[in-house]
C-alpha cells in the first residue's frame, strides 16, 4: 500500500481537476413545471457540481480539505485554497442549503444506508 504523502500531490490533483468538471454530470431532477429546474448543474449546486455527481463532489472537497491540513507541503497549497475559495462562497453555500430545506431526503450523507 502506498504511503499516503507520497500520493498526497497525485490524490489533490486529482479531486482539483473533477471538482471543476462540469460535465459529464448526473444530475437527477424532478421537473414538477416548464421552467422549474436550473439550467445547469452549477445552478443547482454552485458549491459541489463537479466531480460526476453531488456526493462525489462533495467528498473531493472533503479530500482537498484533508489533504491541505495534513501535507501542505506536499500539495498545491495554492490551487486548493482557491478552489475552496470558488467554490465555497457564502452565495453558493446559501444556495446549496436552500435546495435542501425543500428538498430534504434529496441527498443523504455516507452511512446512512442502514437506517
Amino acid at each position: 500500500m502506498t504511503d499516503l504523502r507520497s500520493s498526497a500531490a497525485d490524490l489533490a490533483a486529482t479531486a482539483l481537476r473533477t471538482v471543476r468538471a462540469a460535465y459529464p454530470y448526473d444530475l437527477r431532477v424532478l421537473y414538477e413545471a416548464p421552467g422549474a429546474a436550473p439550467a445547469t448543474p452549477r445552478d443547482r449546486h454552485p458549491a459541489f457540481y463537479g466531480s460526476f455527481d453531488w456526493h462525489s463532489a462533495v467528498e473531493m472537497h472533503w479530500v482537498l480539505l484533508r489533504l491541505l491540513r495534513r501535507f501542505p507541503s506536499e500539495v498545491d497549497a495554492e490551487a486548493i485554497r482557491d478552489v475552496l475559495d470558488e467554490h465555497l462562497t457564502p452565495a453558493a453555500i446559501e444556495t446549496e442549503v436552500a435546495y435542501y430545506a425543500v428538498n430534504p431526503g434529496a441527498q443523504r450523507p455516507y452511512g446512512w444506508a442502514g437506517r
